[in-house]
């Protein structure tokens, strides 16, 4: 049995069910989203509300994780000790996974033997979330 000696981390647009996630060691950064004009963070709607808010021909948008939240997390656990693993939402969807990036070039400034390991991982929602497990 080994150590382990890394953090998990990934954004909300995994869409993975509050039980899978609570057998899991992962940390989630909630994006914003917006339903006809209503801003949400994390769990605040549920997904059937938000898909059937969709059906309906509700309007939405996603605002993605900011360079400095990342690094402020980040760096929390740079500094107990772990490593980074962050499987991003899709570059193609959203600019969090760039600033998932800027956050980690940061970070190796001050932390140059740092281990921080950012993935694209070129999908969202249940795609994203089966990787993550």
């Amino acid at each position: 049995m080994s150590n382990i000696n890394y953090k998990l981390y990934s954004d909300s647009t995994c869409d993975l069910s509050k039980e899978i996630l609570a057998g899991m060691d992962v940390k989630l950064f909630d994006l914003a989203f917006e339903v006809d004009g209503k801003t949400y963070i994390g769990d605040q709607m549920s997904l059937p509300e938000f898909y059937a808010a969709m059906r309906k021909g509700a309007m939405t948008k996603t605002s993605q994780v900011s360079p400095q939240t990342y690094e402020e997390e980040f760096e929390k656990c740079i500094q107990q000790g772990f490593d980074i693993l962050h499987l991003g939402f899709s570059s193609g969807l959203s600019g969090s996974y760039q600033a998932a990036c800027i956050a980690k070039d940061n970070l190796l400034e001050k932390y140059p033997n740092a281990k921080i390991v950012i993935v694209d991982s070129l999908c969202a929602s249940t795609g994203q979330g089966l990787l993550l497990i």
